[in-house]
């Protein structure tokens, strides 16, 4: 076991192909980079200190709360390339892509 901030363990194990990974504690998440380890252990804590300006929603990870924001900025960066039509989150591109598939 190795310890890491906030009284959080991880094990460290090697998998058949002899790559070592970090193991989440508290459920199945696995990853060959510590520094993406730590950034999932966000997700286990009561911590949120990121605070929407808008409505006070907290969040305790920065990308959420910016993925957040768009619902009040209007924000669409992501555009499908056959149609045009733009989505606040990539999984709502993704999925919408997936219509256009059927299509043909």
């Amino acid at each position: 076991m190795i310890g890491i901030e906030e009284g959080y363990t991880i094990s460290l194990r090697s998998n058949d192909n002899g790559i070592s990974h970090y193991c989440c504690s508290h459920c199945s998440y696995s990853t060959p980079y510590k520094g993406n380890l730590k950034s999932h252990l966000v997700t286990h804590s009561t911590v949120r200190p990121y605070v929407c300006e808008v409505c006070n929603k907290t969040f305790n990870q920065k990308g959420t709360l910016k993925r957040h924001f768009r619902l009040h900025s209007g924000e669409r960066p992501y555009k499908c390339g056959v149609c045009q039509r733009t989505f606040a989150q990539s999984y709502a591109l993704t999925y919408h892509k997936k219509a256009h598939s059927h299509m043909t």
